[in-house]
């Protein structure tokens, strides 16, 4: 199921805060409203930012709580160099957030 630029943008608020979805995509509010109400397009590399957060938040909520997948984005992550799994995502390194998403779910 494809996921349009809105739907993702506001799913993505609703899980994580305006807050850190401005952070990982390094945008203001304003803009992040204004994808949210499909007033103006997402950028590519946004887009590919938000859904990787997305996909990655589908992944953990069949195991986890909404609080844990929240607290797992933010919190340092020794297997990431200590970043948090946002500030990789921010840095696009986004195989490394997949990879280490996949072994929290593991349980490593």
């Amino acid at each position: 199921m494809q996921v349009g630029d809105s739907d993702l943008v506001s799913a993505v608020v609703t899980k994580l805060g305006t807050r850190l979805v401005c952070f990982v995509v390094a945008k203001d509010k304003s803009t992040i409203t204004r994808w949210r109400n499909g007033q103006s397009a997402v950028p590519d590399e946004s887009s590919k930012r938000l859904r990787l957060v997305y996909q990655i938040f589908r992944l953990l909520e069949g195991s986890e709580s909404d609080h844990t997948i929240r607290a797992w984005f933010i919190g340092m992550n020794p297997q990431l160099d200590d970043d948090s799994p946002l500030e990789t995502i921010e840095a696009g390194r986004y195989k490394d957030a997949l990879i280490a998403a996949r072994a929290f779910l593991a349980g490593g």
